[in-house]
C-alpha cells in the first residue's frame, strides 16, 4: 500500500478545493515528482504539461537525467515516446531495455511513462526512469495509476490558473537531489 500525499488526500472529499494561491507552480510540480519518489523508486523523471495554445507538450519539471525516450521524432503533441502516448491516451511500461553503449553516461533499464488525463483530455504525461531493470512492476504501476489519477484534477486547475491568457511559457525546473 502507499501514502498519498496530504495534499492529494483531500481531493477524495468533494467538498475541499485545494487553494493553489498559496503554491506556485514551480513549487507544485516540484512536490508532484517528490510525493511520487517517496512512494515509487526512479532515478530520473520528467514532467511534462500540456501547452494548450500549441497543443505540445513541454518538459517542466525534471529529476535527475531527462529520460524522455526517442525524443528525436517528432509527433503532433511533441517530441519522443511521451509525445506518441499522450496523443493515444496510453501508458507504457518497459521492464528491461538495453539503450545500447552510446548510452553508458545515462543507462536506462527500467522505463514508465503515464499520460495525464482529465475529462478524457491529456494534460500531461509523467515519465520515470530506472538504471536497474524490472524496477517498475504491477504494484509501483498500480501505485503511479492511483496518484496520477488523484492528482488529474489538481494538476487541470493549476493549469488554468498558471497561465494567464496570452501566456502559455510554463518554467522549467531541475530537481536536485
Amino acid at each position: 500500500m502507499f501514502k498519498l500525499p496530504s495534499w492529494l488526500q483531500a481531493t477524495s472529499n468533494s467538498n475541499f478545493k485545494l487553494d493553489l494561491d498559496q503554491m506556485d507552480s514551480k513549487s507544485l510540480y516540484k512536490k508532484i515528482i517528490m510525493d511520487i519518489k517517496e512512494n515509487v523508486d526512479f532515478n530520473s523523471a520528467n514532467l511534462l504539461i500540456l501547452n494548450k495554445k500549441e497543443k505540445k507538450l513541454e518538459n517542466v519539471a525534471k529529476y535527475g537525467n531527462d529520460c524522455n525516450l526517442i525524443r528525436t521524432m517528432n509527433f503532433k503533441m511533441g517530441h519522443g515516446l511521451s509525445a506518441w502516448l499522450a496523443q493515444k491516451k496510453r501508458y507504457v511500461c518497459l521492464p528491461d531495455i538495453h539503450r545500447g553503449a552510446r548510452h553508458m553516461h545515462n543507462p536506462i533499464r527500467s522505463f514508465a511513462a503515464i499520460p495525464i488525463i482529465y475529462n478524457d483530455t491529456v494534460i500531461g504525461v509523467l515519465n520515470l526512469a530506472h538504471i536497474v531493470p524490472n524496477a517498475f512492476g504491477p504494484k509501483q504501476l498500480d501505485v503511479l495509476m492511483k496518484m496520477i489519477e488523484s492528482l488529474a484534477p489538481q494538476l487541470n486547475d493549476l493549469i488554468s490558473r498558471a497561465i494567464p491568457q496570452g501566456d502559455v511559457s510554463v518554467e522549467r525546473q531541475n530537481i536536485t537531489h
